[in-house]
């Protein structure tokens, strides 16, 4: 049988698991069968052309609604309608605490939400020189000691998945602030829960901190 893909749409709130969706998109049985297979035993999600990540793992990128086109030979589930944008973002440790950052009203998402500092990554950029450069811009501080990096963490916000780079660093200055963010505190890591945060700020910060 030669190549075949499927479209649908996703209707639950959060899907399961891919089997289950491969048997909604898949109408035919010869389709059917070969895709429940590919989709168990190699069940991804294609963002873009540099990141293709595990369904099972990642199930809430998923949304309700979301257009879906399901390639069943390739085990792959490509989402059209949303955009992949690479970040890294920057846990600043000092004395057990780190470094969260108050995101001002000039920026262009997640207003007023507290993060650590963060940017996107630009096209030929390494993240760890932008996490560096970003650094350096956001905060002052001109000579940080990486300590570690974690695995990629996808949080999604509307159509927009943002595959974040999360980097460790220990720093021995107070930052100064440019115009991006209106405050910071140094906080401990358990205390994260008593701020407003942008989307998976925990799993970025305890990707690094606890390795």
């Amino acid at each position: 049988m030669g190549s075949a893909s499927v479209e649908g749409k996703i209707e639950r709130t959060k899907c399961q698991n891919a089997i289950y969706l491969a048997e909604y998109l898949v109408d035919t049985t010869e389709v059917k069968s070969q895709a429940i297979g590919a989709v168990a035993r190699h069940a991804s999600i294609s963002l873009d052309a540099q990141f293709t990540v595990a369904i099972t793992r990642h199930t809430d990128i998923l949304k309700n609604g979301d257009v879906i086109k399901l390639i069943p030979e390739r085990g792959m589930l490509v989402l059209p309608d949303i955009t992949a944008i690479h970040v890294v973002s920057c846990v600043l440790a000092k004395h057990g605490k780190i470094l969260l950052v108050k995101r001002s009203e000039k920026v262009g998402s997640f207003r007023g939400y507290w993060a650590v500092v963060s940017g996107h990554v630009e096209k030929g950029d390494r993240p760890y020189q932008r996490a560096l450069r970003e650094i350096h811009e956001e905060t002052g501080i001109g000579n940080p000691r990486f300590i570690s990096a974690g695995e990629i963490v996808f949080a999604r916000d509307k159509n927009k998945v943002y595959a974040v780079h999360p980097f460790l660093f220990d720093v021995n200055e107070e930052p100064k602030l440019d115009w991006e963010h209106t405050e910071y505190q140094w906080i401990l890591p358990e205390e994260l829960g008593n701020y407003t945060t942008v989307p998976k700020l925990r799993e970025v910060v305890y990707s690094v901190i606890h390795r």
